[in-house]
């Protein structure tokens, strides 16, 4: 369904087979996870370590079973969203989106966050430059004899005199 819409999607199996799938391809987008895998692991066991080894993946959850209390388990535990089976493909087509806006949202924010970290550990530094012959340090200009007014300049009088 969604190579329709120009998107590349894989299929596993199992956690394991997720997971090395998943280490094989870091830049996935998203991961459409049902609670239900059968052997092994669960969806609900998976994703928190989804989230923990692939950091930026947006997991989307789905289950048969219709149930508030798992869906809001999932979210808690970092899914992007929760969706029951049978799905609409317009509504999880929407879904689509607003998870890859989510992804690179949380890239910048780390991005941010990492410059800041940063800037607070760097201080900036300051330096003085030389002074040349006119002892002002190079690049720079007096103020002397600059007109500092906002005012425009007086027009000469054409009368003579002080008064």
């Amino acid at each position: 369904m969604l190579e329709l819409f120009g998107h590349k999607s894989d299929y596993a199996v199992s956690a394991d087979e997720t997971l090395m799938y998943l280490q094989k391809n870091p830049q996935t987008d998203i991961v459409l996870l049902d609670i239900d895998l059968g052997a092994g692991l669960s969806g609900e066991e998976l994703l928190p370590v989804i989230r923990e080894k692939f950091k930026y993946v947006q997991v989307i959850m789905f289950t048969s079973q219709n149930s508030l209390e798992m869906g809001v388990e999932c979210i808690k535990k970092g899914a992007f969203d929760y969706m029951t089976k049978p799905f609409r493909e317009k509504k999880f087509l929407k879904k689509v989106p607003l998870a890859l806006e989510r992804k690179k949202i949380a890239k910048l924010n780390d991005l941010y966050m990492g410059i800041l970290v940063h800037d607070l550990n760097n201080p900036i530094h300051t330096f003085s430059a030389p002074l040349n012959t006119s002892g002002l340090p190079h690049g720079e200009f007096s103020m002397k004899n600059r007109r500092t007014s906002l005012r425009p300049p007086k027009k000469a009088s054409p009368r003579s005199g002080p008064w």
